[in-house]
C-alpha cells in the first residue's frame, strides 16, 4: 500500500488498495494487531501489493528493492473506495492524501471525493510527490520536499528569498491555506499568509533510517492542527515526531512517551 488517505477523527480510519495476495494479508494483518482500522482498504484482484525490501547495514539502510504496480486502480476499485470514504466524513477532523503516484490517488478518484470534502467542510491535508498539483486544489495545508518543491516550482532552493519564493508559488497552484516544506536535516520551512516564512530546526541526532519521515510529519501536523495547536506548534511538535523515527531502524512510529521525553530534552536544552 504505497500510497494512501488516512481520515482522522475518534478512530482514525486508513484507505488504500492491497492486492489479493499473501503481502496483502500479510500487510492488513500486521495492521490490524498494530490497532489500525482498516475498513477503508480494499482488496483488488490482479494487483501487486507494494513490498519494499530494505538491505540494511551497520544499521543503516544502503539499499531498497521494491515491487509494486503503479497502474491505476479500476473503475470498480474507485467507487469502491468513494463510497467507503463518504461513509465516515461526516465523523473526521481530518483527510491526508499520500499521493506518491503510485495509482490509487488518482484524478477520477479525487474528483468523486471533493465534493464530498467540500460539502463536509473536512480540513484536507496533501502529501504530495507533485503530480498533477491543480487536482488537490483548495486543500488546507499541502506538504512537500524540498526537492518536490524545486521540481514543481522550476526554482533551485538555495537561500531565503527563493524557498519564499517557491512557498508562495506552491500556495498559489494549491489554492491552500498553509505551505509546509521539508528540508532534511535542516529542518522544515512553514509559510503562513500572508507571506511569512517560519524557519522550524530540525532535532540535532544521528540519523539511521529515515523511511516514514515524511509521512510522520503530515500525520502530527494534521492530529496537532485538530487539537488546536497554532500552526507553529504542530510543525515543532512533527519535528519531534520525525527525529524520533529517523533515529530508528526501518519503519518506526513515534510513541507518545517519547515524544513527551524530547520535549522536556529540548526544553532544558534551550534552557527553559
Amino acid at each position: 500500500m504505497a500510497e494512501n488517505v488516512l481520515a482522522l477523527g475518534a478512530t482514525p480510519v486508513l484507505f488504500g488498495v492491497v492486492g489479493n495476495d499473501p503481502t496483502g494479508q500479510a500487510l492488513l494483518a500486521r495492521l490490524r494487531t498494530d490497532g489500525a482500522d482498516t475498513a477503508g482498504v480494499v482488496e483488488e484482484e490482479n494487483r501487486i501489493t507494494t513490498k519494499k525490501t530494505r538491505i540494511i547495514a551497520h544499521n543503516q539502510q544502503v539499499v531498497r528493492v521494491d515491487q509494486e504496480c503503479t497502474q491505476p486502480i479500476s473503475y470498480a476499485t474507485q467507487e469502491e473506495l468513494a463510497g467507503r470514504l463518504q461513509a465516515v466524513l461526516a465523523g473526521i477532523d481530518a483527510l491526508i492524501l499520500s499521493d506518491y503516484g503510485k495509482g490509487v490517488i488518482v484524478s477520477p478518484l479525487i474528483r468523486k471525493i471533493w465534493p464530498l470534502v467540500r460539502r463536509t467542510g473536512v480540513r484536507c491535508y496533501v502529501d504530495s510527490k507533485g503530480h498533477s498539483v491543480r487536482r488537490f486544489r483548495g486543500v488546507f495545508l499541502a506538504k512537500l520536499a524540498k526537492s518536490e518543491a524545486e521540481r514543481i516550482t522550476h526554482l533551485q532552493i538555495v537561500d531565503k528569498k527563493n524557498l519564499t519564493k517557491a512557498a508562495r508559488t506552491i500556495a498559489a497552484l494549491y489554492r491552500c491555506k498553509y505551505v509546509v516544506i521539508t528540508e532534511g536535516p535542516q529542518g522544515m520551512s512553514v509559510f503562513l499568509p500572508p507571506g511569512r516564512l517560519h524557519k522550524i530546526q530540525a532535532l540535532a541526532r544521528e540519523v539511521y533510517d529515515v523511511t516514514g519521515a515524511g509521512d510522520t510529519v503530515i500525520a502530527t501536523l494534521a492530529l496537532a492542527l485538530s487539537a488546536g495547536a497554532s500552526l507553529i506548534q504542530a510543525a515543532r511538535l512533527a519535528s519531534v515526531a520525525a527525529g524520533i523515527v529517523v533515529g530508528k531502524v526501518g519503519t518506526a512510529v513515534p510513541t507518545l512517551a517519547e515524544i513527551r521525553r524530547q520535549l522536556r530534552a529540548s526544553r532544558q536544552q534551550a534552557g527553559f
